[in-house]
């Protein structure tokens, strides 16, 4: 009986193991993700929305909206599906091109208890060797 007693527990044991390594797996790639997705998609946008026009003197100018719907578009396209994101712009500097941006998603466990909140900010400068 005391034989028994000590297999139950190691069973148990290896199976919430196993479930607490894969949720934070998941976790730590869904993060790694959104962060690489973030940091692509914002420096993709930034050279899409600069300002030829304003390229007078070396000066290196982006456009705002164009950079928003640049950004939205291409962060919707690569985005997971089964996610709720929220992406927050709080800083877009047209000259110097400047923009901060941060995104949140929730990645729910088995249970209410278990949710983590995973946030991703980003602060961009445009170099370019005009």
């Amino acid at each position: 009986m005391k034989d028994s007693i000590w297999a139950y527990f190691i069973i148990m044991f290896g199976i919430i193991a196993i479930i607490f390594i894969f949720f934070m797996q998941r976790v730590s790639t869904t993060d790694q993700h959104n962060y690489t997705l973030l940091r692509e998609t914002t420096e993709a946008a930034m050279y899409d929305a600069i300002d030829n026009d304003a390229n007078n003197g070396g000066i290196v100018k982006i456009n705002q909206e164009k950079f928003i719907e640049s950004f939205l578009r291409r962060f919707a396209e690569s985005a997971s599906l089964s996610r709720k994101y929220v992406v927050e712009i709080y800083d877009i500097n047209e000259y110097p091109p400047k923009v901060s941006i941060k995104v949140s998603s929730t990645e729910k466990g088995t249970s209410e208890i278990v949710d983590f909140d995973l946030v991703n900010k980003v602060d961009a400068i445009l170099e370019t060797k005009y």
